[in-house]
């Protein structure tokens, strides 16, 4: 009986997990981003050049008019994302998020030679000045 109370016990109680890691509630400004790779952050930027990739079936959302910029934040969105943001109302977010100030939630990446965030949910995006 011990045995299979013991047994219950490691199905009923959660093991250890894996949990997101938390920003630090600090605001990261753009041109900082690159300080701050592999860090879970919020970054705070206006969206000065923004496409949808077709080909590489991506939305991009740049805090620079050069993404090429040193400075610049490349926000990726994955079009496997898409239905996510359409059902928050943003068809297409190279449209919706061009001019406007973003502070974005996530890992901070260098990826081909970028500071980078990919972003899967709406959720991880907050537009600045904007009432809900």
């Amino acid at each position: 009986m011990i045995a299979t109370t013991g047994l219950l016990l490691c199905l009923i109680l959660p093991g250890p997990s894996a949990q997101e890691p938390k920003p630090s509630g600090k605001i990261v400004p753009a041109a900082e981003a690159k300080s701050h790779i592999d860090e879970t952050a919020t970054v705070e930027m206006k969206v000065k050049l923004s496409k949808n990739g077709e080909k590489q079936m991506t939305y991009y959302l740049d805090s620079e008019a050069d993404y090429n910029d040193e400075n610049n934040v490349a926000v990726l969105i994955s079009y496997k994302h898409a239905d996510s943001f359409k059902a928050a109302g943003i068809d297409d977010p190279s449209v919706y998020y061009r001019g406007k100030t973003i502070r974005v939630t996530g890992k901070i990446i260098k990826e081909s030679k970028q500071t980078r965030m990919k972003v899967e949910s709406p959720k991880a995006i907050e537009v600045v000045g904007e009432t809900k």
